[in-house]
């Protein structure tokens, strides 16, 4: 068992190194999540009350369509280089390979939320840094990063994945990202954990339901792969 997650952090360790050496990726995604939080800020002008109401949806919109940026990106250089396919030829099983993928897609976007989160609270003068936002970005992260990874690596060959990622990714992510703008305006509107707990609840079993499904599934098409 300590091997098996030796192994995870070995892969993800290694694809986090060469992103932090070459920075394009980082670069890219920081420039871009702060570009759309600036134009949404110009866009509207509104009172703190109904900032309130529309910041989650900003705040998501910014952080999904940032990650299929980042994803699109990542996978499109790992099959490029050829590393995914050397990876494939390592006698491990390939649900390893999987959460090792997950991992590092997981950490780079806690690293771009660690840097967007304060960034909205200058600009919007709202202060989204709260315990239960943070697990909620915690949970809902490990979500896209799951389904990210899956459908990524299932498209990676084909011509318009760039444009089909993100198509086939919003759906399945939909309830996730539901959830975390239902608990990121109930934390805003001070209202009470009894009356959005079921909302976190609901992402914790997506989370565990997914990871499961998607390990499972990423075996079967890399064994065919």
């Amino acid at each position: 068992m300590k091997n098996y997650f030796l192994y995870i952090w070995y892969i993800s360790a290694k694809d986090i190194k060469v992103e932090l050496q070459r920075k394009e990726l980082l670069l890219l995604t920081i420039i871009f999540s702060f570009t759309c939080v600036v134009i949404f800020n110009i866009s509207i002008d509104v009172s703190r009350d109904s900032y309130i109401r529309v910041l989650p949806g900003i705040l998501w919109v910014t952080i999904f369509f940032t990650s299929v940026l980042g994803l699109n990106r990542f996978l499109s250089r790992e099959r490029d280089s050829g590393n995914f396919e050397a990876l494939l030829l390592l006698p491990i099983s390939r649900d390893i390979l999987f959460l090792g993928k997950v991992t590092t897609l997981f950490l780079f976007m806690i690293i771009l939320e660690i840097l967007i989160f304060p960034i909205f609270t200058i600009i919007f003068n709202l202060n989204i840094i709260h315990t239960f936002i943070i697990l909620v970005a915690v949970l809902a992260t490990l979500g896209i990063s799951v389904i990210g990874t899956i459908i990524g690596s299932m498209t990676s060959n084909i011509g318009v994945r760039e444009t089909l990622l993100p198509i086939l990714l919003f759906p399945l992510i939909f309830p996730m990202l539901l959830a975390a703008i239902e608990v990121t305006g109930s934390v805003l509107r001070g209202q009470t954990f009894a009356e959005y707990h079921k909302w976190i609840q609901l992402l914790a079993i997506t989370d565990i339901i997914f990871i499961i499904i998607c390990s499972f599934l990423f075996t079967k098409v890399m064994n065919d792969y």
